[in-house]
């Protein structure tokens, strides 16, 4: 019976862990969308000059990798 009861709290805690885990990853990525997509729309919607005296690919890189690494941080954070 104590061995049934340990196997029962044993089980429970590895669904309750499952369980915190999908909703802290949702939470990430949740929070990564709300990070990404204002950012992508001022980039967007910049006027062409801009694109005229920056260089494309360092716009996009700044923009990939900064993020990134916010992203990350934020996520080890929550």
């Amino acid at each position: 019976s104590r061995m049934r009861n340990f196997s029962l709290f044993g089980a429970a805690e590895v669904v309750s862990f499952l369980i915190s885990c999908h909703f802290l990853q949702e939470a990430c990525a949740q929070s990564s969308i709300n990070m990404h997509t204002p950012l992508l729309r001022d980039v967007l919607t910049l006027p062409m000059r801009f694109f005229d005296t920056h260089p494309t690919g360092d716009a996009l890189s700044r923009f990939g990798n900064d993020l990134e690494t916010v992203s990350m941080f934020s996520c080890e954070e929550i």
